[in-house]
């Protein structure tokens, strides 16, 4: 962990090359664990979703038709239990009400460039504006009944779609995606932020039951009134798209998912009243649905991993915390490693008493229903370097030939004088850990040092010939 802060204390470019030469890529194992099992989590959520999908027509009266489908892949049910299995966990470590919340936002648009009519009118685009409002603002009344701003503490696990999936469902969904079943609908996954090309995106075929058309038929007769007459009515789903967020690349801690379908509603409308110029009217829209979950979790977070103080140096530590707590109910718990080097009070506010030539480490303890909250920062109280030199300004080596390049830190007294070492071009030439370099193929290159203290750089120009 010191190790991990220290590389803090450098730009980023910097921090590339150190990890390289220092080998710190034990957190690469952690990134992809988050994708993983984000990505598992949202094949299942397509393969075993009962609150979302298929694409049905439904009239008005009630009667069902299935529409014409297009090709589907394969669905590989061999995933099933696995997944089953993952999606469990995953859904389990979403329950932690004492440290996440979880709020939900409905979102319901009808654009206006979807709109078709039949029959011109006077004023079409009057016409449509009307259609619109009308149709979208009853919608996002019926939808934003569900919006729900959750509480720490609160089991919100009503809240959340449930999934029954066994291996007869699996074998049921590989079937119908393998022989093109027309009941299918065609979604797509997006995984923002995921590291790995391959991940970034991914489309999937399989069974759904989608929910949505009673509030649909409902928004569309309701929204026109009494100044409409709607018969012949359907409802057709021709899109379903997820995308997911991870929480700060925090293995298994999903930040949001996002559900977006879209479906197609035909019906003949009779404008009555004022409204009887438009006459009788054949009408097709588009409805967007978006539903999002938002999972907060509770932290604790010290804002920085290193201070590099001096004797004598005092301020507050800055935090942040995330709770429904009032901020006048917050208690923190600070402790010092060395007190006698430095102290931190009850407040946060440290001061540095001597120089210490190995790091203090100060730790920060939240406890909030009663879950607690730890994190950690290192307190470097030093004599601080002011400059760095390097034994050679240049070197021309042969291929194969080793040099060694020595720093010299200023001021002497300095207390820490570790550096790093860096190489522009590694096929060229190459340097350790000690600063010893060596000639790997002919051209040219800089060898450079980075002062742990204060960042201060020198560069030695390198020239190696056959």
């Amino acid at each position: 962990m010191d190790e991990n802060k220290e590389l803090a204390a450098l730009d980023l470019e910097e921090q590339e090359r150190l990890k390289k030469i220092e080998k710190l890529d034990a957190n690469q194992g952690r990134k992809k664990n988050i994708f993983a099992g984000v990505t598992v989590f949202l094949i299942i959520l397509f393969a075993f979703g009962t609150v979302f999908g298929a694409k049905y027509i439904l009239s008005y009266e009630g009667t069902q038709e299935l529409p014409s489908g297009g090709e589907l892949a394969a669905f590989d049910a061999r995933e099933g239990a696995e997944a089953v299995k993952t999606l469990d966990e995953l859904i389990e470590d979403a329950c932690d009400y004492a440290s996440v919340k979880l709020d939900t936002r409905y979102h319901v648009s009808v654009p206006e460039e979807d709109i078709k009519v039949t029959a011109e009118a006077a004023d079409g685009e009057k016409l449509l504006k009307f259609i619109r409002g009308s149709i979208e603002n009853k919608l996002s009344a019926i939808y934003t009944e569900n919006n729900k701003n959750g509480t720490y503490g609160e089991d919100f696990s009503a809240g959340l779609p449930v999934f029954d999936f066994d291996a007869a469902d699996a074998a049921e969904a590989s079937l119908a995606a393998n022989e093109e079943n027309e009941a299918e609908l065609i979604g797509h996954i997006a995984f923002n932020g995921c590291e790995k090309e391959e991940l970034a995106e991914k489309t999937v075929y399989t069974v759904f039951d989608m929910d949505d058309v009673d509030e649909i038929i409902t928004g569309v007769t309701e929204g026109f009134a009494a100044d409409v007459a709607i018969t012949d009515i359907k409802v057709t789903y021709d899109r379903f798209d997820i995308n997911a967020y991870a929480e700060n690349r925090v293995p298994r801690q999903l930040n949001r998912l996002v559900y977006e379908r879209s479906c197609l509603v035909s019906f003949d409308a009779e404008f009555l009243g004022e409204l009887a110029p438009y006459g009788r009217q054949q009408i097709t829209l588009r409805v967007n649905v978006s539903e999002e979950y938002i999972f907060t979790h509770a932290k604790f977070d010290i804002s920085k991993d290193i201070y590099f103080i001096e004797k004598g140096d005092s301020d507050e530590i800055n935090h942040k915390i995330t709770s429904d707590e009032r901020v006048n109910d917050i208690r923190i718990s600070w402790t010092s490693s060395d007190p006698e080097s430095l102290s931190v009070d009850a407040k946060g506010f440290y001061k540095g008493h001597r120089i210490s030539a190995e790091p203090v480490t100060v730790t920060g303890t939240y406890v909030y229903n009663g879950v607690e909250y730890t994190d950690t920062v290192l307190f470097y109280v030093r004599e601080p370097v002011s400059s760095v030199k390097l034994s050679e300004k240049e070197l021309s080596l042969t291929v194969g030939e080793e040099a060694v390049l020595t720093p010299v830190i200023k001021p002497k007294k300095a207390t820490l004088t570790n550096v790093y070492w860096f190489t522009t071009d590694e096929s060229i030439v190459t340097v350790d850990e000690n600063g010893c370099v060596k000639a790997v193929a002919p051209g040219e290159a800089g060898v450079y040092a980075i002062t742990f203290d204060g960042n201060f750089k020198k560069t030695c120009a390198v020239s190696v010939s056959e």
